[in-house]
């Protein structure tokens, strides 16, 4: 995969586009770090849109998302991420 990662001033948001073979995907994430929340949207494949809303902090991610398939929605996810400790150093 290729892709290009830039800074939308004007937006205050990151811009992704990418090239997986023959696929073209893009993106938009923006952050709010003094509410930590995250707002995301990206376009790939055959008419797939994901919306996705999350918080964050240092425990804990939580996100929901909305995928559409040619502007219908076709599936819904929620995820929740801990982060895990490493291996125990002696």
């Amino acid at each position: 995969m290729y892709s290009i990662t830039g800074f939308d001033e004007k937006a205050s948001a990151i811009r992704v586009w990418g090239l997986f073979g023959e696929m073209v995907t893009e993106g938009t994430i923006v952050v709010d770090r003094e509410k930590k929340v995250i707002a995301m949207s990206s376009a790939y494949g055959e008419g797939f849109t994901e919306i996705s809303v999350g918080t964050y902090s240092d425990n804990e991610a939580t996100e929901h998302t909305l995928v559409y398939k040619g502007g219908v929605l076709f599936m819904t996810r929620d995820a929740k991420n801990q982060p895990v400790s490493g291996p125990k150093k002696e």
